[in-house]
C-alpha cells in the first residue's frame, strides 16, 4: 500500500501518495498550473521552487536550469515527483487564475433560454445566449482548463493517448470550462436561475473528438485524420443546466467544427463575394470562398502565433504582453546600442509575465520599422536578442520561429490560390481571426509580410465561430444539413503537395 504523505504548495497544505507527480497532485486539488510544453519538460517554463525540504534534480532540471538556481531550490514542475514534507512555491507567471464560477443555490426559476452557442477553444472557451430568432445577448469567455495540461494541442494529444484516465481527465477540464462559461453567460444575462433548452458547441477537430469521446490516434499522426466527422448529441447531464447537447460536425483533418461556423458566418455575411479567412492559431485554418464554393485547410504554423514556445512566450492571460510599440514619438530609428527604448501594454496592466501572439507580431513589426533586424529576419549588430524589459527580450531563435509561422500560413494562401486559379485581386477583403481577435494592429500584418503590402483590404474580426452558430440558431439549420454542408467543403492536405516547400521557403523572408 502507498504511503499517504504531505506537501505544500503556495502556503496550502495537501496530501499526497508516494510516486505521485507533481502534476498529479495540481490536478486533483484543481490548482492551475500552466505547462507550456505539455509535461515534456522541453520548454524549461514550469519553474517552481523549494522554500524548504530535500527535493531530488532530475536530467531535465540540469538541462533547463543553471546551476545557481538549482541550489536557490528552483526545479520543473513538470519531472518533478515531490518527497515528502517539501514546502513548493510557483511564481505568478506560472499559474493559471481561472476560477470556477459558484451560485448562491442550485434553485431554478422553472424558465429556461432558448439556447446556449458554445465555441470550445484551445485557450478561450466563450458562450453567448440566444432565443430561438438568433438574437444574443453578451459575449462570455474563460480560460479553458485544459491548459494546466499543456498549452498545444499536440501536447494534449500525447497526453491523454498516454492513459485512459489521462484521456479522462482532459475531457472533464473541456467540461469544467464550458460549465463555468455557461454560468459566466446566465450571470451576464440576468437569468441566473434559469435553464437552457438546448446547446450547440463548436471546436477544433481534437476538442471535437474528444466531448464525442471518439479516438484521438488518428490525430496524432500524419495524414491527420478525424475517426468521425458527423455531428453528435452528448450527455447533457455533464453540463451545467443544458437539456440538450449538440456537437457539430468537422470538416476534416484538423479543419474542425470550428472553421465550418466560420463557414456559415461566411455564407450569410459574403454571399456575393469572393473573401479568405485566416483563423489564426497552431494550426492555422484557411477558408477560401470564391466562386460559390468554399476551400479549406490547415497550416501547421507552430505556436509561435500563441506565444507558446518561445524564449519568452506566455498564452493571452493576466501579465500577457500584448502590444510592443517604440518609445519616440518622433518616429526617430531606435539606436541599436540602446535597451529598453520600448512601452509595453499587458493583459491586466500587471507586471509582464511573458509574451503572447500579438505582442510578437507587433515586436517583429517594429523591428523592422527600425532595423533592428534585416529582411533576413537577423538580429542587427551581431546581437544573439532583443531587450524589451529587465525581464523580457525576443532572441534569434524566436525570430526564425515567428519566420515558420508566417511562411506555413503565407504557403498556403498562395497554394490554395495556385489551385483554384486565383489571384489576391479576385478578393473583396481578407478576413483574420483567432489568436489575435480584433485587437491587433492591421498594418503589422503588412509590416511583417503575413500578408502583401499591395492587398491592402485586410480586415481583423472577432468571434466569428459564435457568429456562424448564431446564424444555424437563427436559421433552424439541422445536424443533417450542417454534415452535408460540411461534405461540400473542398479540404485540401497542403503537407501532401509537392510544390508546399517551394512555397514556404519563398515566404520566409520579410519582404519589402
Amino acid at each position: 500500500m502507498k504511503k499517504k504523505r504531505q506537501i505544500k504548495i503556495n502556503g496550502g497544505k495537501y496530501s499526497f501518495y508516494s510516486g505521485e507527480t507533481f502534476r498529479d497532485i495540481l490536478l486533483r486539488n484543481d490548482l492551475g498550473m500552466i505547462f507550456p510544453c505539455g509535461g515534456g519538460g522541453i520548454c524549461g517554463k514550469c519553474r517552481v521552487k523549494i522554500i524548504s525540504g530535500k527535493q531530488k534534480i532530475t536530467i531535465q532540471d540540469k538541462e533547463k536550469i543553471d546551476k545557481a538556481e538549482l541550489k536557490q531550490g528552483w526545479r520543473l514542475a513538470c519531472k518533478m515527483v515531490p518527497q515528502s514534507g517539501v514546502e513548493v512555491y510557483i511564481p505568478h507567471e506560472n499559474t493559471i487564475g481561472n476560477r470556477k464560477v459558484r451560485f448562491s443555490g442550485s434553485r431554478r426559476d422553472g424558465k429556461t433560454v432558448g439556447f446556449a452557442v458554445i465555441d470550445a477553444g484551445s485557450s478561450t472557451v466563450k458562450a453567448v445566449l440566444a432565443d430561438g430568432a438568433g438574437n444574443a445577448g453578451p459575449v462570455s469567455s474563460v480560460s479553458n482548463p485544459q491548459i494546466k495540461i499543456s498549452t498545444d494541442i499536440i501536447g494534449r494529444i500525447g497526453f491523454a493517448m498516454e492513459s485512459a484516465n489521462n484521456y479522462t481527465a482532459l475531457r472533464n477540464l473541456l467540461i469544467e470550462g464550458i460549465n463555468n462559461v455557461l454560468k459566466e453567460a446566465l450571470i451576464s444575462s440576468g437569468k441566473i436561475s434559469s435553464g437552457i433548452r438546448r446547446g450547440f458547441i463548436a471546436g477544433n477537430s481534437f476538442i471535437t473528438a474528444l466531448l464525442k469521446e471518439e479516438s484521438l490516434k488518428g490525430l496524432s499522426a500524419i495524414p491527420f485524420n478525424c475517426e468521425n466527422r458527423k455531428s453528435k448529441k452528448i450527455k447533457s447531464s455533464d453540463f451545467f443546466r443544458l437539456a440538450s447537447v449538440s456537437v457539430l460536425p468537422v470538416i476534416g483533418g484538423f479543419v474542425g467544427a470550428d472553421a465550418l461556423a466560420e463557414c456559415i458566418y461566411l455564407r450569410r455575411y459574403y454571399k456575393n463575394k469572393n473573401v479568405i479567412l485566416i483563423d489564426i492559431g497552431t494550426n492555422a485554418e484557411i477558408i477560401v470562398y470564391y466562386g460559390g464554393k468554399y476551400f479549406a485547410a490547415s497550416a501547421s504554423a507552430g505556436p509561435a502565433f500563441e506565444g507558446l514556445g518561445m524564449s519568452c512566450g506566455f498564452p493571452m492571460l493576466e501579465g500577457a504582453v500584448r502590444d510592443i510599440r517604440s518609445k519616440p514619438a518622433d518616429d526617430k530609428p531606435l539606436s541599436r546600442e540602446s535597451q529598453f527604448d520600448f512601452v509595453v501594454s499587458s493583459v491586466g496592466n500587471l507586471k509582464p509575465a511573458g509574451i503572447c501572439g500579438t505582442g510578437y507580431l507587433s515586436a517583429v513589426a517594429e523591428f523592422l520599422k527600425n532595423g533592428l533586424i534585416d529582411r533576413t529576419g537577423r538580429i542587427a549588430g551581431g546581437k544573439d536578442r532583443i531587450e524589451i524589459t529587465d525581464n523580457i527580450s525576443v532572441n534569434q531563435q524566436d525570430i526564425r520561429m515567428f519566420q515558420n509561422a508566417k511562411a506555413a500560413i503565407g504557403a498556403g494562401i498562395s497554394l490554395i490560390l495556385k489551385k483554384i486559379k486565383a489571384d489576391y485581386g479576385d478578393f473583396a477583403e481578407i478576413l483574420v481571426s483567432g489568436a489575435f481577435g480584433s485587437n491587433v494592429s492591421v498594418d503589422d500584418f503588412y509590416v511583417t509580410g503575413i500578408i502583401s503590402p499591395e492587398f491592402r483590404k485586410v480586415k481583423a474580426v472577432d468571434n466569428l465561430v459564435l457568429k456562424g452558430m448564431l446564424e444555424v440558431v437563427a436559421e433552424g439549420v439541422s445536424m443533417s444539413k450542417l454534415e452535408s454542408f460540411a461534405a461540400k467543403v473542398q479540404r485540401i492536405k497542403l503537407a501532401e503537395d509537392k510544390d508546399f516547400m517551394e512555397y514556404y521557403t519563398g515566404a520566409m523572408s520579410f519582404e519589402k
